[in-house]
Formats: structure tokens, sequence, C-alpha cells
């Protein structure tokens, strides 16, 4: 696999999971306590990668190299690629072509917020075979509803939650053909369009929506350097370069005078190579003399062999989940045993880290992770108070100790937090440096680095960001605490 040249999209901002990116990148977000690039690093060492092109956000670059070099397992080379300062946001398409001088091999390319066990041999066997100019793969898709979607009125429950983020997606089984891709957000109408001659040839076409991109998958370098050349055509892999590649490999190809008169890029400087070299994808593609002679001597007769661009599938049945959503991030931190067996053994750690404080009173799960010098169970003067109502209706007021039960259910928590007594913590991720007061109780909430929550509150399906305090005696349900309002748009994270 070392003729590939891996390269991790790292520059996303994040917006489908703000607030938690306020102030730190998507990438670095801990899952089970790790940054979530780590397990991408780790998965792609694990079949012998070593040297890596990594594009990210300038200002996180530094603190980002930190976290890969302390979680590789191998020693690895790691190339930062800057994305530029711009207030615009970048594509993954533009992102890309900013490899333009770096790529000597065909590139596997992967999102950092991509986490399976699937094994990535099978995808680079089906880009082998088939001398595939591009070769992605799928996987079924994982349910990540909260309990509040699951538990919708009966009216409601035909109804699929992921209508209008659907991926739909045709593969032909016989040779892994990858017909068609294009995701039900990107579609312009209510309909698409499928033409005549794919369905001569695949009259047995069968459209799905179960199926998710993993965002992982290879192309050939004269692919990219198409890329690059008609880089204003781009803006996002998923949503305009893999389809238009994908809709392209059944095209033919133009003829000189067609290009030209087609083009929009004629100016009396400008020769008709130069103007094919922008307009016609067939004119990048590249024969290999030892690949030729395998074909003329082969006995597999299948319409891949004949043509020039040639797109594939792998179709995994193991787990495989993009982490970017606030549901999908809950979601991956409720899965520690699967995290430490399956997807990154390498990385595991132990559920009670032996520098944990915690109050002989806690009860911790079996199914919790717990950070390194977290205390658990402060002390308290504060004492509560019974009232008895008497036969002559008279009452009487009787102090008694405070108990300091604390109990943690299904939670992540990270490093070096402080969690005061009676105290209880359910379905929720604690990221660093995070305190939680006395009587506070958490339900299915994300609290991040060096947060707050002050004594006696109530949090439920929340999100409190960085830094952020949540006053004495709050009560919070399905609420977002962020140091500033900010606006989104709904499009997909453009550098992953």
């Amino acid at each position: 696999m070392l003729e590939l040249q891996p390269v991790i999209l790292a520059g996303g901002e994040g917006s489908k999971m703000y607030p938690l990116t306020e102030g730190q990148p998507k990438c670095l977000l801990p899952v089970a306590n790790i940054p979530m690039i780590s397990y991408v690093v780790n998965y792609l060492e694990k079949y012998g990668f070593q040297d890596f092109l990594v594009i990210v956000q300038s200002e996180y670059a530094a603190e980002i190299l930190s976290t890969l070099q302390t979680y590789s397992q191998k020693s690895s080379k790691f190339e930062l690629i800057m994305l530029p300062d711009e207030e615009e946001d970048v594509g993954t398409a533009e992102a890309l072509a900013l490899l333009k001088d770096k790529v000597e091999t065909d590139l596997l390319v992967v999102s950092s917020d991509m986490l399976t066990d699937a094994p990535l041999h099978r995808l680079v066997d089906t880009h082998r075979m088939y001398d595939s100019s591009l070769t992605t793969m799928f996987a079924n898709r994982v349910e990540v509803h909260t309990e509040k979607e699951t538990t919708k009125s009966s009216k409601n429950k035909t109804k699929d939650p992921n209508t209008g983020c659907r991926d739909i997606v045709s593969m032909e089984s016989t040779e892994n053909r990858l017909l068609y891709f294009t995701n039900e957000g990107d579609l312009e109408q209510e309909h698409f369009v499928i033409k005549k001659s794919l369905l001569k040839k695949y009259p047995n076409l069968k459209l799905q929506t179960d199926l998710v991109d993993c965002h992982l998958f290879i192309m050939k370098k004269w692919l990219h350097t198409y890329l690059c050349a008609n880089i204003n055509r781009f803006e996002s892999l998923k949503s305009d370069f893999l389809p238009h590649v994908v809709t392209k490999q059944f095209s033919k190809q133009k003829k000189v005078s067609a290009i030209i008169e087609d083009s929009m890029y004629i100016d009396e400087k400008e020769d008709k190579d130069q103007i094919i070299d922008k307009k016609d994808i067939f004119s990048y593609t590249e024969k290999d003399e030892l690949i030729e002679y395998c074909k003329e001597w082969s006995g597999y007769q299948y319409h891949c062999l004949k043509e020039p661009i040639k797109c594939h599938a792998y179709l995994t049945d193991d787990f495989c989940l993009r982490v970017n959503t606030l549901p999908s991030y809950t979601y991956i931190n409720r899965q520690i045993e699967k995290l430490q067996t399956t997807i990154s053994p390498t990385l595991k750690q132990p559920l009670l880290h032996k520098s944990v404080a915690t109050n002989p009173d806690a009860q911790i799960g079996k199914d919790c992770l717990i950070g390194e010098s977290t205390t658990i169970g402060g002390k308290t003067n504060q004492p509560t108070t019974d009232i008895q109502i008497n036969n002559d209706n008279t009452t009487d007021k009787k102090t008694k100790k405070y108990v300091k039960s604390i109990i943690i259910k299904k939670s992540s928590i990270g490093r070096h937090c402080k969690i005061g007594a009676n105290v209880r913590i359910t379905n929720c991720v604690l990221m660093n440096h995070v305190t939680v007061g006395d009587g506070c109780v958490l339900q299915g909430s994300i609290i991040c680095d060096n947060a707050s929550i002050l004594s006696s509150s109530t949090l439920s399906n929340c999100q409190v960001s960085t830094g952020q305090t949540i006053k004495e005696n709050s009560t919070l349900e399905n609420e977002s605490v962020v140091q500033e309002e900010m606006e989104f748009e709904d499009d997909d994270d453009v550098s992953e």
C-alpha cells in the first residue's frame, strides 16, 4: 500500500458540532478522552502508512502537530498543509488542490472525523483489481438517534430522521462499479436524472439510500491533476467532484472542435492543446504499459476493462461512523468498549485512571471512562433539612448530615476534572479541566474544556462551550451555552 500517499482532511471548522468547536478544531475534540484525529492516524498506521500530509487551519497547526506526534504509534512523519487565512471557508476540493506540487503517487484521502474498523486492504484490493480511477468506501448507516428522537409519537415513527441528508448510491455487484452517487441535500430539484445510456448498459440499476459515504477514497494521480487544473469548477469533494467523476466515466471524449466551441477560456493567446487541457477530463487519463499488457492477455471481459475512467466502490459490513454532528459525537463517546477493542485497541486506556481520587461512596458504572488526575466527591459543609409533620399538625425541622452520594453512568470524563458531592452524571461527555459543583445533575450533556457548573444546577441535553460558567441553582434543558452568538450555513463542513 506504500504506493499511496495518505492525506488527512483536518481543516474543517465543524459548524454542525457548534458550540463544541468554539475555540478548538473539530479534529481535536476528544473521543473517549483521545483526540479524534488520533484514531484516524492509528488506523492508517496499522496498514503500514507512516508519511502523512495533513490539511489544517494555520491557527491550530502547532497544537495539531503536537497531538499527532504524541499519539502516533510508529513515530510517523507529518507534513502540515495550511489552509489560506481567508474570511470565506475553503472547500474540501479546494483544500486538496493545495497539494498540487506535493503529490507523486495515487492519493488515499480520509476525513479526520472518520472512525472505523473496516479492513482498509479491501478498499485497496478493489482499487488495484479494476485499475480504478476512483475507489470509495461505503458502509451501512449507524443509527445515532437520541432518546428524545426515538420516543416520538406513533405519527412520526415511519419518517426517516435522515431525510434530507441521505446519500443516494447505486453500485453494480458483479464488478463493484459505482454507477451513481449524490447526496439528497445537493439535489437542486426533487427529482434526479439518470441517463438512458447508463440504464441501457446496466438495466438492473438499483438506487439505495441506506448507505453512507465513509469519506475514505483512493484517486489516481492524474485525477488529482485534473482537479487542480479545474479547481474553479469544484468546491466540495463530496458534493461536486466525486459525482462529476462518477458521471464522466460513462461519457465519451469530446472532439477537439466541440471542446473549442464549448470552452469558456478561449482567447487569442491560448492554443487548442491548452483549451483541451482545461476542459476535457479524458485528456488527463494515463496508460500504464504493464496494466495494458495485463489487460491484453486477461480473460476478464467486463465493461470496466475497456473504459479509461472507472469508478468503483467497496461496501463494508464493519462499523464506520463519521463524527460530524452532535448526535454522532454523543453516540461514539458511549461506545467505549468498541473504541478500545475493535476500532483502536492500541490506544486503549484504563477505564478508571490510577491517579483518579474518588470518594468511597461514589457509584461509577463499568461503562464509564474517567481520565487522569480527576477528583470525584469533594468535601462539603452544606446540610440538608428534614421536615416532619406531627399529629397536632405542627412541624419539626431536623438537620442531618449531608450525604456524599455520587452516581456516574454511561459517561466519559476527561483529565483534571473536579466532581463535587451528591452529583448525578448520566450519558454525558465532560472534557478536560471541567468543574461540577455539589448537588448538580447532568443528563445527556456535553461540557467542554475549562467549563464550570456551579452547585445545585441541573442540565439536560445541553452543550456548554469552552470556559463557560453555569451559575448556581440553574436549570437548563436543550440549550447551548456559548461565548457569543454565531451563524452557520447548513452546508457540509468544508475541509472536514
